[in-house]
């Protein structure tokens, strides 16, 4: 894009414009190089219509390195709260909404996001403990207080059938005289039984950690949502003023 003139600075940023509205990534890469390569004095305007496509379509390892340098306002710190949610990295995401100003036309909602971050997550939340020790007692009854019954049956059943198995192996050995008994079966059954009940006690806590996971995964997602909501205001965030 040499030499430098208002109409190769325009033609070239029709081109990025269009090849963003078509979501054709590689070519978008390709123009935004070549244009602050070439125009440098526009970096931060041009930067702030392609960050915008990239938040859109969620590409975030290219955006990382352009939100360090980015000029700082009130559509980068939203930006950056925005990605920093996607990394869980919840502090600054937070700190970045609250460096937003009044003047932000969503005000409002992001002080709303704000709050989100920064409170508890709503959502019945388990405990391992609790789960750990209720499947110590009866298992199954863990993973059902987690909420997966089919995990509680099933360890429930199969900890019955092994216990069943063993009390009967064992009460039918030692009815024999001493000589006669065979302790290859019981020892078996014990062994089974054993086994299912450690791994109920492992499944318990592991199911409950899961199940806080997906109730904490939809709790933040909604939140993402309401990202989502604002960054559709195509208008608004491409509002930057490009002189030619």
């Amino acid at each position: 894009m040499v030499p430098k003139s208002d109409e190769k600075l325009s033609a070239g940023f029709d081109a990025l414009y269009s090849a963003m509205l078509y979501n054709r990534r590689m070519e978008s890469e390709t123009l935004f190089e070549d244009i602050i390569g070439s125009f440098p004095e526009k970096k931060n305007e041009v930067t702030g219509y392609y960050l915008y496509y990239l938040m859109k379509l969620s590409y975030f390892e290219k955006s990382e390195e352009l939100l360090k340098d980015a000029e700082n306002n009130d559509k980068t710190y939203f930006y950056r709260s925005y990605k920093y949610l996607h990394d869980n990295s919840l502090k600054e995401s937070s700190d970045n909404l609250s460096s937003i100003s009044a003047d932000f036309k969503y005000k409002n909602e992001s002080d709303t996001l704000f709050q989100m971050i920064n409170q508890e997550p709503g959502y019945d939340k388990k405990y391992k403990s609790l789960a750990f020790m209720m499947s110590a007692i009866l298992p199954g009854s863990g993973q059902y207080y987690a909420g997966s019954r089919f995990d509680g049956i099933n360890a429930l059943s199969f900890n019955l059938i092994t216990g069943i198995a063993t009390y009967s192996s064992w009460q039918y050995e030692l009815t024999k005289d001493k000589k006669d008994r065979n302790y290859i079966l019981p020892g078996i059954a014990s062994l089974s039984f054993l086994g299912f009940y450690f791994s109920n006690l492992y499944n318990s806590v592991n199911i409950t950690s899961k199940t806080n996971l997906y109730k904490e995964g939809l709790y933040y997602q909604k939140i993402l949502d309401r990202f989502n909501m604002i960054i559709s205001d195509q208008e608004y965030f491409l509002s930057y003023r490009i002189d030619f």
